[in-house]
């Protein structure tokens, strides 16, 4: 398996990744959540969530990153303190401006809104002195008999108070919230999974099939193999 070239390492702060208590621990958060699973292991995830381009991120004409300020990790850019923007196409449009709060590698990292402009959708923040903020969790799943592949839960948690849209809808302000959750809800999932494996990597229960289909190959070989050698002493 290949993964995505200029993926970044891992940065410090590891934790379990055994629960979503890092996601939890702010009882006071409005917005929404989302979780799904993907079929590819943690650490994977992991890379392409704090790579240059974020996992998702394949089509520019949709979304472009672009680091304005690296983090405090020399070694890793996109690490706490990290200032990033985000310009959006058609139909979103404008640009975010974020910052980088919070990681825990390979389970939580968490972006806070710096700026928002000319965008269709503004979040607004619970507080005037906390701004919308997006954190995300990777829980890697045990393989099981029900689980056989594994794979790796996702949980997004968006933290606002409130959406507001600008231009010709804007009185579907009221509307905003519950279209955005179900949108994401119905579209990450399949746009992330699509991502990771344009980026080479090839999704757990496929890579177990394929190698069954090596292993039943293999036998097949040996027995053809045994029957030559047992005519030819024949």
């Amino acid at each position: 398996m290949a993964g995505r070239r200029g993926s970044r390492h891992l940065a410090a702060g590891h934790v379990s990744g055994g629960d979503f208590s890092w996601i939890s621990q702010d009882q006071n958060a409005l917005g929404f959540s989302i979780t799904f699973t993907l079929p590819f292991k943690r650490m994977d995830i992991w890379q392409e969530l704090v790579a240059d381009r974020m996992i998702g991120s394949e089509s520019e004409d949709e979304i472009r990153y672009v680091v304005i300020k690296p983090g405090n990790d020399e070694e890793n850019p996109i690490s706490v303190g990290c200032v990033r923007e985000a310009t959006f196409g058609q139909p979103i449009h404008g640009r975010t401006v974020s910052e980088l709060v919070e990681l825990k590698a390979p389970s939580y990292i968490k972006w806070t809104t710096l700026l928002q402009k000319n965008t269709l959708f503004e979040f607004i923040g619970r507080e005037d002195s906390v701004a919308p903020s997006v954190a995300l969790a990777l829980k890697e799943n045990k393989r099981s008999k029900l689980n056989p592949e594994g794979g790796t839960t996702i949980t997004i948690k968006y933290d606002f108070k409130e959406v507001v849209i600008h231009g010709l809808f804007c009185c579907l302000s009221c509307m905003a919230k519950s279209y955005i959750h179900a949108r994401l809800q119905q579209s990450l999932p399949a746009k992330w999974k699509d991502s990771m494996i344009k980026r080479g990597y090839v999704p757990l229960k496929a890579a177990s099939t394929a190698k069954n289909a090596q292993d039943i190959k293999r036998r097949m070989e040996e027995q053809a193999r045994i029957k030559r050698e047992a005519r030819a002493k024949s």
